[in-house]
């Protein structure tokens, strides 16, 4: 166990105490629940539907870029930087969006708590 010296008010001595690790992960979970609340979720499913609108806009636009061109040679390069793009878009819209609905909401501390919780009440 890892042990904590604190000096006394009077600065003569010094006391030992343990460190209560309990008491570090209770509050770091505390703050995470804070920090990671309905405003994470919130944050997330904007900024994926703001991409995934992107991606269709740009969709959009290549398909009028490539059909105004006659020659199939002068549509590729439309079709392949606008089609990659979107598809980019879409991609990094769903990891967010995934992100968003896997973040733990708040008062749910997972099963490695309650295991935590388990062994402290033995």
């Amino acid at each position: 166990m890892a042990v904590r010296e604190e000096s006394k008010a009077g600065g003569d001595g010094r006391q030992r105490r343990p460190i209560q690790w309990a008491a570090f992960r209770d509050l770091w979970e505390r703050q995470r629940r804070d920090v990671m609340g309905p405003a994470v979720r919130t944050v997330t499913l904007y900024v994926a539907g703001g991409l995934w609108a992107v991606a269709l806009l740009l969709v959009f636009l290549t398909w009028n870029g490539a059909r105004e061109r006659p020659l199939v040679a002068e549509q590729v390069p439309y079709l392949v930087s606008g089609g990659l793009s979107a598809l980019l878009l879409t991609l990094m819209g769903s990891a967010v969006f995934l992100y968003g609905v896997l973040a733990s909401p708040p008062g749910d501390d997972g099963p490695e708590s309650t295991a935590a919780e388990d062994e402290r009440e033995r």
